[in-house]
C-alpha cells in the first residue's frame, strides 16, 4: 500500500510532468509559428524596388500571416538569363515580372501557370483587350501590372516661332510641321527619332516608332494564328514610305547613324527637335535635365486609317512549377490591387492598366498617355517577337538608306519573318 508521503510525492511528479509538458508544447508551437512558408517575387527595378513595394509586402503578411515575400530585384541585364535558368530548374519563382517582349516565348515552353478560374475574380478590373494582352494562344497567363506607352511630345517654343499653334493631326500635318521647323543648318529638326538608327546600341532599333505606324496605316504584322507576316500590304508600304520620306525625301529627322542615342537626346535638351516619342517619365526626367524645355504631349496623328500609340505591357506570372499557388496568387491579388498599384505606378510615371486607378486620368499630361491601351492594336504575341522586329527593323533601315526600295524590303522582311513563324 502506497504511503501518504509516497502518494503526495507522485502527485507532485505528475504535476511537474504536466507543466513540462505544457511549456514543450507552447514551445513547439512557437517554434512552428515561426517557420513561415516563403514565396518568392523576381522583379527588375523600375525604381526603389524596396521601398515601393514595402506596403504591398506588408498587407500580404498581414492578410496571410503564415507566409513571407523573399523579394529578388533581379538586373535587367540579366532577367532573361536568370529566369531562363530558374524555369529549367526545380525552383523557380512563384511569381516574376516579365515584359511582354520575353513573356510570349516562355509561354510556349509551358512554364507558367495558366489563370483563368482566378482570373474570373479580376473581372471589370481591367478592360477586356488590356487583359487578353496576358492570353497566349487562348489561356491567361499573365496579369497586366505595368504599361508603357509613347506619345508625341513637342517643343512648343519652337512651334511659336515657326506659327504653328498645336500638334499635328495627321500625317501630312506631321511632315508639314517638321518642314516649318528644321533648319539642318542651326542643327534643328523637325523631328526626331531616338534610337532609331542611332550610331550606338548597334545601330538602335526603331520598333517602338515604327510598329504604330503600321498600326495607323491599318496594318496588322502578323495573323491570328502566328504562322505568316501580314505587313507586306498597301497600308504597309505607306507607313515604310512615310518612314523613310522624313529622312531623304524631306530631311527633317538626323541622319541615320550620324548621331549616339546619346547625341539625339541632347538635341532634345537643347531645344534642337521640334517632334519626338517618349514614355510617360518625361514629367520627371525633363525638369531636371532640360529645366528650360517648353513641351507638349500629344496623341500621334492619324494615319491614313486611325491614330494609334505604341503600347507594351509588363504581366505578373504564376510558374508551373510553384508550390504554393494559392499563396502566390493571393501575393498577385495584393500587388495590383487598386490601393497598392496606384500608388506603384504613379512614383514610376507609368500608367496603370487597372481601371480602379484613377490618379492617371486626373492628370491632364498622364490622361494622354493613359489613351494608349484603348488604341493600339498591340504587339504581336509570338515567341519570335525580338526575332521579328530584328528583321522587319533591318529592312526599314535599308529602305532608308536608300540600299533598297520601299517594296523590296518588305518582301524580303516577309521572307524572312515567314521562315521562322511556326505557329507560336
Amino acid at each position: 500500500m502506497i504511503s501518504k508521503v509516497r502518494l503526495k510525492l507522485l502527485r507532485i511528479l505528475m504535476l511537474s510532468i504536466s507543466v513540462l509538458l505544457v511549456m514543450i508544447l507552447v514551445a513547439t508551437n512557437g517554434i512552428f509559428a515561426a517557420e513561415k512558408q516563403t514565396i518568392t517575387y523576381w522583379k527588375s527595378p523600375h525604381g526603389d524596388e524596396t521601398a515601393l513595394n514595402q506596403a504591398a509586402f506588408e498587407k500580404f503578411e498581414k492578410e496571410n500571416p503564415d507566409y513571407k515575400v523573399e523579394f529578388n530585384i533581379v538586373s535587367w541585364d540579366g532577367l532573361d538569363q536568370s529566369l531562363t535558368a530558374a524555369y529549367i530548374g526545380s525552383n523557380p519563382p512563384d511569381i516574376a515580372y516579365i515584359p511582354d517582349e520575353w513573356a510570349y516565348r516562355y509561354a510556349k515552353e509551358g512554364v507558367f501557370m495558366e489563370l483563368g478560374e482566378w482570373a474570373n475574380e479580376l473581372k471589370g478590373s481591367y478592360p477586356e483587350n488590356v487583359l487578353r494582352m496576358g492570353e497566349y494562344k487562348g489561356e491567361l497567363y499573365g496579369i497586366p501590372y505595368l504599361v508603357a506607352t509613347n506619345a508625341l511630345i513637342f517643343n512648343r517654343a519652337l512651334f511659336a516661332q515657326a506659327g504653328i499653334s498645336g500638334p499635328p493631326q495627321t500625317w501630312d500635318e506631321y511632315i508639314e510641321t517638321a518642314n516649318k521647323i528644321s533648319s539642318p543648318e542651326e542643327g534643328i529638326y523637325g523631328t526626331i527619332l531616338l534610337n532609331f538608327g542611332a550610331a550606338s546600341r548597334g545601330g538602335g532599333s526603331g520598333y517602338v516608332y515604327w510598329t504604330p505606324r503600321f498600326w495607323e496605316a491599318g496594318v496588322q504584322l502578323i495573323s491570328a494564328d502566328l504562322k505568316k507576316a501580314l505587313f507586306n500590304t498597301e497600308g504597309g508600304r505607306q507607313a515604310v514610305q512615310f518612314i523613310v520620306d522624313l529622312f531623304t525625301k524631306h530631311k527633317v529627322a538626323p541622319p541615320l547613324q550620324q548621331y549616339t542615342s546619346d547625341q539625339l537626346t541632347d538635341m532634345v535638351y537643347k531645344g534642337k527637335a521640334g517632334m519626338w516619342y517618349y514614355w510617360p517619365m518625361v514629367e520627371a526626367i525633363y525638369p531636371n535635365q532640360a529645366p528650360d524645355l517648353d513641351y507638349g504631349v500629344a496623341i500621334p496623328p492619324k494615319g491614313p486609317v486611325k491614330q494609334s500609340m505604341w503600347t507594351n505591357y509588363g504581366f505578373l506570372f504564376m510558374a508551373q512549377k510553384s508550390k504554393n499557388k494559392d499563396a502566390a496568387w493571393k501575393l498577385i491579388r495584393v500587388l495590383t490591387s487598386p490601393e497598392i498599384t496606384g500608388p506603384y505606378t504613379q512614383a514610376l510615371m507609368l500608367p496603370s492598366p487597372n481601371i480602379g486607378v484613377t490618379w492617371d486620368e486626373e492628370d491632364p499630361f498622364m490622361r494622354v498617355f493613359n489613351q494608349g491601351p484603348a488604341i493600339s492594336d498591340g504587339i504581336p504575341k509570338t515567341a519570335h517577337l525580338r526575332e521579328f522586329w530584328e528583321l522587319l527593323d533591318n529592312q526599314i533601315k535599308n529602305a532608308v538608306y536608300k540600299q533598297k526600295t520601299v517594296e523590296q524590303a518588305l518582301a524580303d522582311a516577309e521572307k524572312n519573318i515567314n521562315s521562322i513563324l511556326d505557329g507560336s
